[in-house]
C-alpha cells in the first residue's frame, strides 16, 4: 500500500523528514528524482514556516516547540491540511495567558507596565491596574480580553 499525502505530512511534521520508503514512493508517485523531492519540500517547508511566524511571535513558537510540542503539531497539522493559522493564535494565546510565569521580568519590563502599574505581588503574582475593574491578576486580565495579543489573519 503507498503512504497518502497525508502520511508523508504526518511523517513531516512528527520527524522533520520522509522516510527512504516514503521518499521513494513520492518521487515515484510524481515522477521525478528524490532530490526535486526534497528541493519541494524545503520550498513548502520555509512557505509554511514564514506563514507560522507571521501568526505567532518567535517566543510564542519556541515555547510551544519546548513545552507543548502536541499543540504544536496539530497547528503544523491544521494549517497545511486547511489553511488555517487559528492553531497558532490559540498557541499565542496560551502563552500570554501563561506568560507571568513562562518569563515575568517580560510583563515587569514591558513599555506599557508603568501606565497599567504592573507589579509582582508579595505572593509573586503579577497584577495590573484596569480601569473599572481595579487590581486584576494576570490571566484574568488576558481572560478578559484586556490584554492581547495582535494575530494576523
Amino acid at each position: 500500500m503507498f503512504p497518502t499525502r497525508s502520511a508523508a505530512v504526518t511523517q513531516l511534521v512528527h520527524d522533520g523528514a520522509l522516510s527512504p520508503e516514503m521518499m521513494a514512493t513520492a518521487a515515484a508517485r510524481l515522477g521525478i528524482p528524490e532530490e526535486q523531492v526534497n528541493q519541494k519540500i524545503a520550498t513548502l517547508r520555509a512557505s509554511f514556516e514564514a506563514q507560522a511566524h507571521k501568526a505567532a511571535d518567535p517566543d510564542v513558537l519556541d515555547w510551544a516547540n519546548r513545552n507543548s510540542r502536541e499543540a504544536l503539531s496539530k497547528a503544523v497539522m491544521n494549517q497545511v491540511n486547511s489553511g488555517s493559522l487559528s492553531g497558532y493564535h490559540d498557541l499565542t494565546h496560551s502563552y500570554l495567558e501563561n506568560l507571568d510565569t513562562i518569563d515575568p521580568g517580560q510583563i515587569l519590563d514591558s513599555v506599557d507596565a508603568k501606565a497599567r502599574e504592573v507589579r509582582m505581588e508579595k505572593d509573586g503574582r503579577i497584577t495590573l491596574h484596569v480601569p473599572g475593574m481595579g487590581r486584576v491578576g494576570w490571566k484574568v486580565a488576558v481572560r478578559a480580553g484586556v490584554i492581547g495579543p495582535k494575530l494576523s489573519r
